[in-house]
C-alpha cells in the first residue's frame, strides 16, 4: 500500500495560528504546517474526511471509500461531498462512519449524488473496493471509531485516532495482527492533566507496549504519531522522545510504502522524498547521491533479523536516501544478499548501489586481494547477490601492495566498459596511492571519483593529506563511521561500562571501537551535548552534521538497527553549522581528536 499523510496535526494544526508558544515558533522557522490528520491509500481510500484541500500533488479523483472516524469538525468536513459535486464524477463514493458522522454529511448531498452513506459500529468488517476493513473501538467524547486496514497484497494498517487508552477489547483485536503501519494519535505531548481522551507523551509509549504485548506492532512495523499539536515539544525534541519509543513523525505530504505480503509481483514503490535531504555530486562526475547514505556493514546478515533490515532499507528510502553501500565481504557476504531482496522490484535508477572488493570471501588463494581474477569473479557475485545487472559505484576495498596497480586499474575499467560498473572507486587508500590510482584511470579513460575512509569529529587523519590530493585529481569522501562506532551519539559514559546491548558492549568489539572508549574521550564527548542541545540537535545528528561540513565529503555513511534511527540520523541532512559552532566543538574535543595522516586505514 502506498499511504499518503494529507495531515498529521490536530484540530488547530501545527502551529496554531494564533498562538507564538515555543513549540509553534520553532514549527514556523522550519517552515512546517501540519493540517488536521487524514491519510490517502492508493489513492482511493481516504481515512478521514478532514477540512481543507490536500497537500500539492494529491488528488482525491479517484477515491472510493471514505472512513470517517467520527464526527468532530476535523474529521468529518462534509463540505468536501460538496466540491465532489461540483466536478461531477460519475463514479459511485461510499461513506462510512458511525450515525453521527453520517448526519453530518446528510445535507451537503445533492440530489442524485452517486453517495451511499453506510453506518458502522465497532466489531463490524467490510469489504471496500478489495480492502478489507475492521472496525475498532475507541476512547473518546464522542461515539468513534478507529480502523484496521488490510490491502490487496496483504498489506496491513491500524488508523488509530482520536482515542485514549485504548479499549481493551481493541487491543485484542488486533493481537498477532503484526500491522506494516501505524498512525496513532499522540495529541497533548507533555501536557497530561487535559482532561480529554487523547494521547499524551505519557500513555502514547503505554499502548505501544499493549500493541507489542499482543503482537500488533513488531520490530517491522512503521510507527508513525500523528494528531500531533502545539503541546508537544519542538519537533527535534519530539522526534529524540519518540524515537526512544520505537515511532517518528513525518511531514504532511509524506507517502509511506508497505510491502505486499502475497505472492505475484512486489508492489508498486514509489517515495516522496524528505524536504530536508540533499545531493551532491560525487568527484567530478555527473553522478549525483544523497548527502545520507544508507550502509549495512554490521547490520545485515548478522545482527538483524531479516524483516528489520527490509524495515531500515523502507525507512531509507522513506526518508529520501538514494545511495545504498555494501561489500562483498560484509557478514560473509550475506548483506549484499539482504541489501539485493530489500530492494528488488524498485525501479533501478532511481536509488544508487555500491559495493566494493578485496577483503577474503572465500578459503581459495584468489578469493582476496585485488587481482584481476578476483576483481572479475567478485563482481559477477556481488551483482547475483544484489539482483542487479550493474553497480553504480565498485571499490577498491583497500590497497593491495601484492598486486600491479595497473592490473587492478585496468581490470576496474574493463567491467566498466563491459556496462557491469558505471563507475569507480577506492576505499582507505592514503594520498600517494590516491594519486598514483587516478593517474592510471586518466590513461584507462575512466573515472574514479571516490575514496570511502573513516571521518568523524573524533578522527580526522584524512585532512592534511588525503583530502587535499583528493581535491586535485577529483575526488569525493564518501565517510564511514562518522559517530565513531556509536561514540558520538553520547550513549557510552565515562567511568560506565558500555551498555550490554550496544556494540560497545559486545566482548568481539573491534580494535577501533575499544580505542574510541578511552575515558578522556568519553569525557570530552560530553562536552558536546550542550551544543547539539542549543542547535536542537541530537549528539548523532550533529555528529553527521559536522561531517557534512565538509566539501569534500560527498556523503556520510549510516547504519541502523531500528527504522527510527535511520529517521533520526537523517535530520542531520541540510543542516549548516556556523564557524562559531564548529570552533565550540574543536574547543571541546581539544587533543582527542586523532589527526595523523600516517593512520589512514588503521581504523
Amino acid at each position: 500500500m502506498e499511504v499518503a499523510l494529507l495531515g498529521t496535526g490536530a484540530a488547530d494544526g501545527w502551529p496554531n495560528p494564533w498562538c507564538s508558544c515555543a513549540s509553534c515558533t520553532d514549527a514556523r522557522r522550519r517552515g512546517e504546517q501540519r493540517r488536521p490528520t487524514s491519510a490517502l491509500v492508493d489513492g482511493v481510500l481516504l481515512l478521514d474526511l478532514a477540512p481543507g484541500v490536500p497537500p500539492a500533488g494529491h488528488s482525491l479523483e479517484r477515491v472510493h471509500t471514505v472512513l470517517v472516524t467520527h464526527a468532530h469538525p476535523d474529521h468529518c468536513s462534509p463540505f468536501a461531498l460538496l466540491w465532489r459535486h461540483w466536478a461531477r464524477l460519475p463514479a459511485p463514493l461510499m461513506v462510512v462512519g458511525p450515525a453521527a458522522v453520517l448526519d453530518e454529511c446528510r445535507p451537503w448531498l445533492a440530489s442524485g449524488d452517486p453517495v451511499v452513506l453506510t453506518e458502522v459500529r465497532p466489531g463490524q468488517s467490510l469489504e471496500c473496493g478489495g480492502y478489507r476493513v475492521r472496525v475498532l473501538a475507541a476512547d473518546h467524547e464522542v461515539p468513534t471509531v478507529l480502523y484496521d486496514v488490510t490491502g490487496p497484497g496483504g498489506d496491513r494498517l491500524l488508523y488509530a485516532t482520536d482515542t485514549g487508552p485504548l479499549p481493551a477489547a481493541t487491543v485484542e483485536a488486533t493481537r498477532g495482527a503484526q500491522y506494516d503501519l501505524v498512525l496513532l494519535e499522540q495529541t497533548f505531548g507533555d501536557v497530561h492533566d487535559h482532561g480529554t481522551s487523547h494521547l499524551d507523551l505519557a500513555t502514547f509509549p503505554d499502548q505501544l507496549a499493549r500493541l507489542r504485548a499482543a503482537g500488533a506492532v513488531t520490530a517491522a512495523t512503521d510507527v508513525i504519531a500523528v494528531h500531533l499539536s502545539h503541546h508537544n515539544p519542538p519537533a527535534a525534541e519530539l522526534d529524540r522522545r519518540l524515537a526512544d519509543h520505537g515511532a517518528r513523525t513525518v511531514l504532511d505530504g509524506t507517502t509511506l510504502v508497505t510491502r505486499g505480503r502475497t505472492g505475484g509481483p512486489p508492489p508498486r514503490r514509489l517515495r516522496l522524498r524528505s524536504r530536508s535531504v540533499e545531493f551532491r555530486r560525487l568527484g567530478r562526475s555527473g553522478l549525483n547521491i544523497s548527502e545520507i547514505a544508507y550502509g549495512n556493514w554490521l547490520t545485515h546478515g548478522g545482527q538483524v533479523e531479516e524483516d528489520a533490515a527490509f524495515a531500515c532499507v523502507q525507512a531509507a528510502l522513506d526518508a529520501g536516501i538514494t545511495t545504498f553501500d555494501t561489500a562483498d565481504v560484509y557478514a560473509g557476504t550475506r548483506a549484499e544478499a539482504v541489501l539485493g531482496r530489500a530492494l528488488e522490484g524498485r525501479r533501478r535508477s532511481s536509488y544508487e548501489l555500491f559495493t566494493k572488493v578485496y577483503w577474503p570471501t572465500g578459503k581459495g588463494r584468489n578469493d582476496r586481494g585485488l587481482s584481476r581474477k578476483h576483481i572479475i569473479e567478485s563482481c559477477h557475485a556481488s551483482l547475483d547477490r544484489l539482483k542487479t545487472d550493474y553497480v553504480d559505484l565498485y571499490q577498491a576495498h583497500r590497497y593491495d601492495t601484492t598486486v600491479p596497480l595497473e592490473e587492478t586499474m585496468t581490470a576496474f575499467a574493463d567491467l566498466v566498459r563491459a556496462g557491469k560498473v558505471l563507475y569507480i572507486g577506492v576505499s582507505e587508500w592514503n594520498a600517494e596511492q590516491i594519486a598514483a590510482g587516478a593517474a592510471l584511470a586518466r590513461e584507462l579513460n575512466v573515472a574514479l571519483i571516490s575514496n570511502q575512509p573513516q571521518y568523524s569529529m573524533l578522527w580526522r587523519v584524512i585532512e592534511p593529506e588525503v583530502v587535499p590530493t583528493s581535491e586535485k585529481e577529483g575526488l569525493s569522501q564518501i565517510v564511514w563511521s562518522p559517530l565513531a562506532q556509536g561514540v558520538l551519539t553520547g550513549k557510552y559514559l565515562p567511568g560506565e561500562q558500555p551498555p550490554a546491548d550496544s556494540r560497545g558492549g559486545h566482548a568481539e568489539a573491534g580494535t577501533s571501537m575499544r580505542g574510541f572508549l578511552r575515558e578522556d574521550i568519553l569525557t570530552a564527548v560530553q562536552g558536546l551535548r550542550p551544543i547539539a542541545d542549543d542547535l536542537g540537535l541530537s549528539m548523532a545528528q550533529l555528529a553527521i552534521a559536522w561531517v557534512l561540513q565538509n566539501p569534500n565529503v560527498g556523503a556520510a555513511i549510516i547504519g541502523a538497527t531500528r527504522p527510527e534511527q535511520v529517521h533520526d540520523n537523517v535530520k542531520a541532512a541540510g543542516v549548516r553549522l556556523e564557524d562559531g559552532v564548529l570552533q565550540r566543538i574543536d574547543e571541546v574535543l581539544g587533543d582527542v581528536v586523532e589527526r595523523d595522516p600516517t593512520k589512514t586505514a588503521r581504523g
